[in-house]
C-alpha cells in the first residue's frame, strides 16, 4: 500500500533506489477521471467530485434526463433536493 497517496492510488509497490525505499502507486494520481462510484479515483482525497455529475448521472439513470441537480452520494446519482425557500405567507393573529 502506498499510504502517502489517497483511494484508488494507495496500492502499489516498494521500490528502493540508491538504498532509499519509496512507493511506486498502481495507478499515478490525476491520471484517472473521478467517477460516481464510491471510490476517489483521481486520487485526490474526495470522494465522487466529479466534473460533470449531469452527463454523467443523465447516461446512467435512464429517462432522467430533465434532471437539473445531482449529487453523488454514497457511489450513486441522487436527484439534489431544492433549497427550501422560506415561506411568505402572513400569519394574522385574531
Amino acid at each position: 500500500m502506498h499510504h502517502e497517496v489517497p483511494g484508488e492510488c494507495a496500492p502499489g509497490k516498494t521500490q528502493c533506489q540508491a538504498g532509499v525505499g519509496s512507493c511506486l502507486p498502481n495507478v499515478q494520481p490525476g491520471s484517472q477521471v473521478e467517477t460516481c462510484n464510491g471510490k476517489d479515483d483521481d486520487c485526490n482525497g474526495l470522494f465522487g467530485d466529479v466534473q460533470d455529475i449531469k452527463t454523467e448521472c443523465n447516461a446512467a439513470m435512464a429517462g432522467a434526463q430533465n434532471v437539473v441537480d445531482w449529487q453523488c452520494q454514497a457511489g450513486k446519482c441522487k436527484v439534489a433536493a431544492p433549497p427550501r425557500v422560506p415561506s411568505t405567507r402572513v400569519h394574522r393573529c385574531a
